[in-house]
């Protein structure tokens, strides 16, 4: 027999060409898979904006909450069957929870976004590819903590606005902001992986254990760690006030800077 270099080639080229082809396929599929769910999230973290701001007015008035609800998962599925009629398929909301409390947070608003994908891809392991996406959020009710939201007649009258700064955790005198006593106030912040790779996690208080999207606390100016709500280093934590709510609430002027 005589060796025949080209068809040696020839040979080779038959076994991996066609793999080639069939990998680049699958590559280019697995990108239009990944833009599909990208812009599908996308519409998804929309709506949860949308429903977040209307959840106001839906508290002021209550009658408002079951429309928003309700309307929420169909706005979804409409903009996305819209967006891709035909690679989308059984879209639906799963595991939603409407304006609750988890470790101190009020307010929270959390789903899951489910879906299949149908896309043929060339070699085919599936033919409807499920997706899930979920999302946490806060809505905006008006409050920092699990208080009512103010009216839209309190919001309406005209106050001459005066800041002071006053130590909800400890403590029931109000502050100007120059005032030495709140000069290393720590922040409230959402945690998340930025805040997690600045600040180390506090050993005292476990916030190690805080799932990201909750507040946690942090001394901006002078500390390098996070911290929980019930932190007793957090006691120093202060927020801004109207002054006359300061004063309706029983906070009294600093002595050192008067709160002036």
């Amino acid at each position: 027999m005589k060796k025949n270099k080209k068809g040696f080639i020839t040979v080779e080229a038959a076994i991996f060409i066609p793999v080639f082809i069939i990998g680049l396929l699958t590559l280019a599929y697995l990108i239009k898979i990944l833009w599909i769910q990208e812009s599908n999230f996308f519409i998804f973290e929309k709506e949860a904006h949308e429903l977040s701001k209307n959840t106001y007015v839906a508290e002021v008035y209550k009658n408002s909450n079951k429309f928003l609800n309700s309307s929420f998962e169909l706005l979804i599925k409409n903009k996305i069957y819209k967006n891709k009629p035909k690679d989308v398929q059984k879209v639906n909301l799963s595991n939603y929870k409407y304006l609750y409390k988890y470790k101190g947070v009020s307010g929270l608003i959390s789903a899951q976004l489910n879906y299949n994908i149908k896309i043929r891809m060339p070699i085919q392991f599936y033919n409807n590819i499920p997706i899930s996406d979920k999302l946490l959020f806060r809505a905006f009710i008006g409050a920092d903590e699990n208080l009512d939201p103010m009216s839209f007649e309190e919001m309406e009258k005209f106050n001459k606005s005066e800041i002071v700064w006053v130590f909800p955790k400890a403590g029931k005198r109000y502050h100007k902001e120059n005032c030495s006593y709140i000069s290393n106030k720590p922040k409230q912040v959402i945690l998340n992986s930025a805040i997690r790779k600045k600040y180390k996690s506090c050993d005292l208080c476990n916030a190690d254990e805080i799932a990201d999207g909750n507040i946690v606390y942090c001394f901006t100016n002078t500390g390098k760690v996070y911290h929980s709500g019930n932190c007793p280093l957090v006691k120093k934590y202060v927020i801004p006030m109207e002054k006359e709510e300061a004063i309706a609430k029983g906070y009294t002027p600093c002595h050192k800077c008067g709160g002036e």
